[in-house]
């Protein structure tokens, strides 16, 4: 494709047909996309300005992005941003990008009897997607947000930051090991839940890009939910509450642990596609 008197229609229509052929689903919304980042206009003004010309630099900048997406980078790595509840938030390659069916673990929470003022624990914030939610929705909590990579944790701060939610804490701790606070209202963790196989098995090439680190969880995918099961006891108040987000396979294993721990009102929610995606349990 020539840079001579490219308009912004002849564009879409060659980078949708590239990355259809791609094999991306969402071919024009993502084509729209990658010229309203590079334009500067929003999508909805497009159609308006499709005859409109790129300039050289636009065009150099839109095959360079292009030709990311088409190796199945992230879109969100592409653009350095994920919108996310309405929040747009800054990702990298030192977190994972969060997925829309944490949201159903998020509306749980904050559909939970609660007091003005709750305590929150954060497991493995990563980009702290789950913190600046809950601290968005419920500025009086308390959030305490934790990771065990630096960089990762600064990511999280970051997002804090530009959205101006100051009523989060940030901890570097490898889950539990440098938290001194034992009466948490509620404790949360999206931890990492695949099985090496999963990873190794998995058919879609955006994974790549993500940490591992943020997936993977041993043999069986069972690591570190075993781990914030066992030892959140230690760290809820009386009534408190422990919320944890897992694979569809794991509602079953997740619920007898935590009834065997001795955790009450044990029970598993779903996601957007009806299947079991977190599972929650009360101490009382």
């Amino acid at each position: 494709m020539s840079i001579n008197n490219i308009s912004y229609d002849n564009w879409l229509k060659y980078a949708g047909n590239k990355l259809l052929l791609a094999g991306i689903s969402s071919y024009k919304l993502e084509a729209e996309i990658l010229l309203s980042k590079v334009t500067n206009n929003r999508r909805n003004k497009l159609i308006l300005l499709k005859d409109k010309k790129l300039t050289y630099k636009q065009y150099n900048k839109l095959m360079q992005l292009t030709f990311r997406r088409i190796n199945r980078e992230p879109l969100a790595y592409i653009l350095g941003y994920h919108e996310f509840w309405s929040l747009k938030i800054y990702v990298s390659y030192n977190t994972m990008i969060p997925r829309a069916d944490t949201e159903c673990l998020l509306e749980y929470i904050l559909n939970l009897p609660s007091n003005k003022k709750m305590l929150v624990l954060d497991l493995g914030t990563g980009s702290g997607i789950i913190s600046l939610v809950l601290a968005k929705e419920k500025p009086k909590w308390i959030i305490t947000s934790v990771d065990f990579y630096i960089k990762t944790l600064n990511i999280a701060k970051y997002n804090a930051k530009k959205l101006k939610l100051y009523n989060i804490q940030f901890i570097l701790s490898n889950w539990f090991s440098n938290i001194k606070f034992y009466n948490y209202n509620i404790i949360v963790s999206n931890p990492p839940y695949l099985k090496i196989s999963d990873w190794q098995n998995n058919t879609q090439p955006e994974l790549y890009f993500e940490p591992k680190t943020a997936f993977l969880a041993g043999h069986d995918g069972l690591m570190y939910l075993k781990l914030i099961c066992h030892q959140s006891k230690n760290f809820l108040t009386y009534s408190g509450w422990l919320i944890l987000e897992h694979d569809y396979w794991q509602g079953n294993f997740i619920r007898n642990t935590l009834k065997k721990i001795g955790f009450k009102n044990v029970g598993t929610g779903y996601d957007y596609n009806n299947h079991e995606r977190f599972s929650f349990g009360q101490l009382l």
